[in-house]
């Protein structure tokens, strides 16, 4: 390990380090609370439809920038192989992630390679504050959409659901990232009706 990665942080560096963060953060919260204003706006003069078209954009968005990084014949060839790699590998990405995201959604990860997926609990997230603060939660849930496009670009039998999701009232978000059986099964787990703004209750 290098003498930079070991020197210790001064007071003044993680006083620094943490403002930085926090700007991230509040302009993470600004951006969604824009979304959410502009949304509420168009949702108003054309309908609850118009929350169809954003969270297919935010699908198509994430699996855009899934694409980007990812060889899917590659990630096929290894689920062939063995499921355990791919779920595996993804505990190893998300432990990994830089620190702005770590404060932006504080979670807990747990792979479950045996039974095809990976689990993501998250305490804290400034995007449901946001959407919480302009009583827009509803819509917020296209936003998190994002993830399940993302997800989806990693294997054709890949999605994401979540069980628990703080707009809709949960103390935590519950995301689980699955291997379907079929790929029915993964277009209905990773749909709008089941996880999406019109699974709203």
């Amino acid at each position: 390990m290098s003498e930079e990665a070991n020197r210790v942080l001064s007071a003044r560096e993680k006083l620094d380090s943490h403002e930085t963060t926090m700007q991230w953060d509040k302009t993470a919260q600004y951006r969604a609370i824009i979304y959410g204003k502009l949304l509420r706006e168009m949702v108003n003069a054309f309908g609850e439809e118009v929350l169809d078209i954003a969270e297919n954009i935010r699908r198509e968005n994430g699996n855009y920038v899934g694409e980007l990084s990812v060889d899917i014949i590659e990630n096929e060839k290894k689920y062939d192989r063995n499921p355990a790699i791919l779920i595996n590998e993804l505990d190893i990405m998300w432990q990994g992630l830089p620190a702005d995201w770590s404060r932006t959604c504080i979670c807990d990860f747990n792979p479950v390679p045996e039974q095809r997926y990976h689990e993501l609990k998250c305490v804290r997230c400034t995007y449901a504050e946001a959407f919480k603060s302009i009583k827009e939660e509803k819509i917020g849930i296209t936003w998190c959409c994002w993830d399940m496009g993302n997800t989806a670009s990693l294997h054709p039998l890949f999605c994401q659901h979540m069980p628990r999701h703080m707009l809709k009232g949960d103390g935590i978000c519950l995301q689980k990232r699955e291997l379907a059986k079929t790929e029915e099964e993964q277009k209905w787990l990773n749909s709008i009706e089941h996880t999406g703004w019109r699974s709203w209750k």
